[in-house]
């Protein structure tokens, strides 16, 4: 799997969405099938497949390619970038346990155990 940046500024206007124009340009990476979002049968063959279309943060998707249909993705006037998506490790869910914040004194107790704390930054790992 891959998350793929595109210049967004170079969608032909043929295409009245991004997420048509993905469409569009991972299907011709093998013409012979198309793809859709919908379909759950799609992901049994060795076709590339979009997995989800990015509109906010950065322009492009996320998509199923071998490695010739990356290489020949590269080639698109409109390609700016690929990043193979990796699993991360949760390093916890119980993150008192994780800081070893000792409930009886010390930090946790004196912060009113994070009463009205807001956390600031929650990282997605989405790096165009």
């Amino acid at each position: 799997t891959y998350i793929v940046h595109m210049d967004k500024s170079l969608m032909p206007s043929v295409f009245s969405t991004h997420h048509q124009w993905y469409t569009s340009t991972i299907d011709s990476l093998s013409p012979a099938s198309p793809t859709s979002l919908e379909d759950p049968k799609s992901s049994l063959s060795s076709s590339p497949k979009l997995l989800y279309s990015y509109d906010e943060a950065l322009h492009g998707f996320s998509a199923h390619l071998s490695p010739s249909e990356l290489q020949m993705l590269e080639t698109h006037p409109a390609f700016v970038t690929a990043h193979k998506d990796v699993k991360g490790q949760v390093d916890t869910t119980r993150t008192t346990d994780f800081l070893s914040l000792n409930s009886k004194s010390g930090l946790w107790p004196a912060s009113n155990y994070g009463h009205n704390v807001v956390v600031g930054l929650i990282d997605t790992g989405v790096w165009p």
